[in-house]
């Protein structure tokens, strides 16, 4: 050995031979040693740090996220949160043990499976869950019980099959479907059922996941085929839907359009009322341009004068002001008859009958065409008479 392996070895021992004066001093505190794992630390049991060597004090420190356990001849004394504690001499009668206990929250994980839900479906299910220790006093009792340390896997082992076994009954009173739907409140209710089962080991539920739920492939195909069921009936539901909005608003553009239609027509009338113009009175004018347009067929009283006549009194009438009566059409008469041999070829009676034509053609109760075909017959006649 050189002598700075000596000399090193030396200062290691001088360094603990001054710790444990410290500690037997009271000059030392103690807390929980850092980089230390686990949940749990007890105080060591080497005689040289045991607190009932103390000579006169002895200072303890808890950190945040950890609560202390103090155990005077085994009996708890109660639980120190955290803080700086100092425990004189004379109050310590036998031995003194203190339990440090993390307080943080731990991630477990837990699973199950070969569980019936209520219809009779074999479901598994896995997850994880966060813990905390609530109560000191009560998790050094029941669950440390004396130990020097405690890791994450012991407390797994020791939560997981009472979590399992609050687990077995709320899956039986579930029905599958639900258990699919309704992820969230079957979350819900299992935490608040695991947070009595575990707050007597002092133990607090700060959440419960469920991370899968096994089912059967045959409830995954029938869920499946349900769902597509379903979504194309919600489909042909929105089809429906869209297609009885698409009537509805053309309905309401039609009837907006009419609407929008009469709207312009009585603005119109208005206008026209306004300006001194009676719109009966511009109908009936377009009226009387439509029978002009469009003549009637030939007759004796259709011919050009006629409808002049008729369209002319119309007129005048709807502009001098006058009631819109229908107008009354001339009578009709009867292409006058050939006279008779006997009598009627006559000169004398032949000339008269010219002449009552002619008075006839003068007040417009012949058409100039039908007068000169009578009267060129009648002509004919005279002429034949010898007059």
């Amino acid at each position: 050995m050189g002598i700075g392996s000596w000399l090193l070895e030396l200062g290691v021992r001088a360094e603990a031979v001054a710790g444990q004066v410290a500690v037997r001093t009271g000059a030392m505190p103690l807390q929980w040693p850092v980089g230390a794992g686990g949940l749990v630390w007890r105080l060591p049991t080497d005689p040289h740090k045991r607190a009932s060597l103390f000579s006169a004090s002895q200072t303890i420190v808890v950190n945040e996220g950890e609560v202390a356990v103090v155990l005077a001849d085994g009996q708890s004394n109660g639980a120190l949160p955290p803080g700086r504690y100092v425990f004189e001499k004379q109050r310590v009668v036998g031995s003194l043990d203190i339990v440090w206990i993390k307080t943080a929250q731990q991630a477990l994980k837990w699973g199950i499976g070969n569980v019936s839900s209520s219809d009779g479906i074999q479901v598994g299910a896995t997850g994880q869950m966060y813990l905390r220790v609530a109560d000191g006093v009560r998790f050094n009792a029941e669950v440390v019980k004396g130990a020097t340390a405690l890791g994450e896997i012991d407390l797994q082992r020791l939560v997981v099959p009472r979590v399992q076994g609050v687990l077995r009954p709320v899956f039986a009173a579930w029905p599958a479907v639900r258990l699919q739907a309704e992820r969230d409140v079957f979350r819900e209710e299992v935490r608040v059922r695991l947070t009595d089962a575990l707050s007597a080991l002092g133990l607090e539920v700060v959440d419960f996941e469920v991370v899968q739920v096994d089912f059967p492939p045959e409830f995954k195909a029938m869920l499946s085929a349900a769902t597509m069921n379903q979504l194309a009936g919600n489909a042909a539901l929105i089809d429906a839907q869209v297609r009885a909005q698409s009537m509805l608003i053309e309905a309401q553009a039609a009837a907006q359009a009419r609407l929008s239609m009469g709207a312009a027509e009585v603005h119109l009338l208005t206008q026209m009322q306004t300006a001194g113009l009676d719109p009966l009175r511009l109908k009936a004018l377009e009226a009387l341009n439509t029978l002009a347009a469009n003549p009637g067929p030939g007759g004796s009283l259709t011919g050009d004068a006629a409808r002049s006549q008729i369209i002319g009194q119309v007129t005048a009438a709807a502009l001098a002001g006058a009631p819109m009566l229908p107008p009354t059409p001339p009578p009709q008469l009867a292409a006058p008859a050939a006279p008779s041999s006997a009598a009627g070829d006559a000169p004398a009676d032949l000339v008269r009958q010219i002449d009552q034509l002619t008075d006839r053609l003068a007040r417009g109760e012949l058409s100039e065409e039908l007068y000169n075909k009578l009267v060129a017959r009648l002509e004919a006649r005279l002429a034949a008479a010898g007059a």
